[in-house]
């Protein structure tokens, strides 16, 4: 199967080329490595509506010549819009959800959503959330196991049922690290965050590190809260955290400001290059566009 890169150009299979036209559309235009004797991957992420509309060339392309092909998205936006919140909004994730189901795709996988409503929309929708890099972090980096007395932090209790519920997080039995759940109590009024807090009372105070863990992070002000609670708390631990999607450049100085260090994916972009100013020492990115194209 060859790889389409809607990310990389330079790492897809099949060369293209994206021409934007006087008034602002975008062209996609295959080389002559498109042959319709072959299976297809495509691979993208979906932040903008630019990237939605590029994908629809490209499935229109390949469904044009008839080929079996896949679909890889890294990152779907919308998905903070996934229900009927006012019958003056839209539900965003179901106008993508539909436009996605309509594009002609064998297979549709999406890396960590942030939704679980998106994959009760998507016909043929699975979760990819496991690619070699992202385990080898989570494995020897961020999840040492190696260091005794540590423990694993869901912010609330929709990270502890993402990834606690469905064993994803621990894949080596030996290693059971302690679980420390958070609550967000709110302004019933505002919907405003007042505070951080623990679900429960932790049994000890006696860690060497803790790791904070969700699949997406904005401005990073609930981390932030929850970086000063476990400082208070546990004065002697190394602070980690761990986010699948990073969506905001104040999120990542926010981060780096409150712990010790920082891990994200590219699924969002590619923050690497995407500054001119260095990203801080304690800021670690984990490469899953490249991985993903090889799976």
């Amino acid at each position: 199967m060859k790889t389409i890169n809607l990310i990389h150009p330079n790492n897809s299979d099949c060369k293209y080329e994206v021409i934007t036209f006087p008034d602002g559309e975008l062209h996609l235009k295959f080389g002559e490595e498109l042959n319709r004797k072959e299976d297809y991957m495509v691979v993208c992420r979906i932040t903008n509506a630019d990237d939605l509309f590029l994908l629809m060339q490209a499935a229109n392309i390949l469904n044009n010549i008839g080929v079996v092909w896949e679909l890889r998205i890294l990152y779907l936006m919308g998905m903070r819009m996934d229900r009927i919140i006012s019958f003056r909004e839209p539900f965003t994730l179901k106008i993508l959800t539909n436009i996605i189901n309509g594009l002609g795709a064998y297979s549709v996988s999406v890396f960590h959503p942030h939704s679980n409503r998106t994959l009760l929309d998507i016909k043929n929708g699975t979760v990819c959330d496991g690619c070699s890099n992202e385990l080898k972090a989570i494995e020897e980096g961020i999840y040492n196991p190696v260091i005794s007395n540590t423990a694993i932090c869901y912010p609330d209790a929709g990270a502890k049922e993402r990834y606690l519920l469905d064993g994803f997080e621990y894949r080596d039995a030996q290693y059971k690290p302690d679980i420390i759940t958070l609550k967000k109590v709110r302004d019933l009024d505002t919907g405003a965050i007042k505070s951080i807090e623990f679900e429960e009372t932790p049994h000890t105070t006696n860690y060497k590190s803790i790791t904070v863990v969700d699949d997406l992070c904005d401005a990073g002000g609930t981390f932030v809260g929850a970086a000063e609670l476990l400082r208070q708390t546990f004065p002697e631990a190394k602070l980690y955290i761990f986010v699948r999607h990073m969506v905001n450049p104040k999120g990542i100085k926010n981060l780096s400001e409150h712990y010790d260090s920082v891990y994200f994916t590219n699924s969002y972009r590619d923050w690497d290059t995407y500054s001119l100013a260095p990203l801080p020492n304690n800021v670690n990115i984990i490469d899953v566009i490249s991985d993903l194209s090889k799976l």
